[in-house]
């Protein structure tokens, strides 16, 4: 799956066989990404249906929209109760499962509740942020005075605005005048040449970018984009709820012509046999 894994992730899951070295990033994309679809028709019934609770329910409190919705926190926080109690099943993962990092999922929407959704208080911004923090020190004098000096010194040389202005990336041929192949922001990239980077989400559409072009000061994207959508799943709950859709390849889509303010987010597309599964990016945007 490799290829169609977005450039937003740093680390690509490896192999199964290497689970007990797999990074938080890569416990990340599976979970909240790539394991619905890598585990539907390759596990028993019961354990993708185990996973499926665990999945709708960090899509609910990882989704900054959807974790603002009570109702929906309240349901994440029973469909964690379901996992937790089922996991501990013999006939599925056994009571050795539920460790004590188990457990603490039937306190995480209470987390939410106070602080947002899990983006905005889990450990990512920091992952190997202590290499960089080394690198700042001059010498193994008075180390935490040099943290602090040096980390202030950054933050007044860097302030700027959390959102940055548009980039956008030539493409390396000039087929077309004014014709570009990425375009970048602070949240996000798209692109209309790597294909895994091509996909985005309108208000009503999933879309695949195909032309990014510049008039004067606009920027112009056309895309050919798919209203009608279907459920890859429907347990516990239609999969469209947290942002997953199965995508009819012989669907006719419509060709649209539209500005950057109408990119709501970014999508990866799944292959899952003879299907494309779109999901939606839920830590980016």
């Amino acid at each position: 799956m490799k290829e169609f894994i977005t450039s937003d992730f740093a680390r690509i899951p490896r192999s199964l066989q290497f689970l007990s070295r797999w990074k938080a990033t890569e416990l990340r994309l599976f979970l909240l990404y790539v394991g619905i679809v890598a585990l539907k028709g390759n596990v028993k019934t019961e354990v993708y249906q185990l996973f499926s609770l665990l999945f709708v329910a960090s899509r609910i409190i990882a989704s900054k929209e959807l974790s603002l919705d009570s109702q929906l926190l309240d349901y994440a926080e029973k469909l964690l109760c379901s996992f937790v109690k089922h996991s501990a099943d013999n006939s599925v993962l056994g009571p050795t499962f539920v460790t004590i990092n188990v457990h603490n999922l039937l306190h995480l929407v209470d987390d939410v509740r106070k602080f947002g959704s899990i983006n905005e208080f889990d450990a990512f911004p920091f992952e190997n942020h202590l290499r960089i923090i080394r690198g700042m020190m001059r010498s193994g004098v008075k180390v935490a005075r040099q943290m602090v000096n040096r980390l202030s010194e950054r933050d007044l040389c860097y302030k700027a605005s959390i959102l940055k202005e548009s980039k956008l990336t030539p493409l390396q041929y000039d087929r077309v005048a004014n014709e570009y192949a990425c375009l970048s922001s602070s949240s996000f990239t798209v692109s209309a040449v790597k294909k895994r980077d091509s996909y985005f989400f309108t208000d009503h559409s999933i879309c695949h970018l195909r032309k990014i072009t510049k008039r004067g000061d606009s920027v112009t994207i056309v895309a050919d984009c798919c209203d009608d959508t279907q459920s890859f799943f429907t347990y516990p709950t239609d999969s469209r709820l947290v942002g997953v859709f199965k995508i009819n390849r012989q669907q006719t889509r419509k060709k649209v012509e539209m500005c950057i303010d109408d990119i709501k987010g970014k999508v990866m597309v799944l292959p899952h046999g003879d299907e494309r599964i779109a999901i939606k990016l839920v830590h980016t945007i």
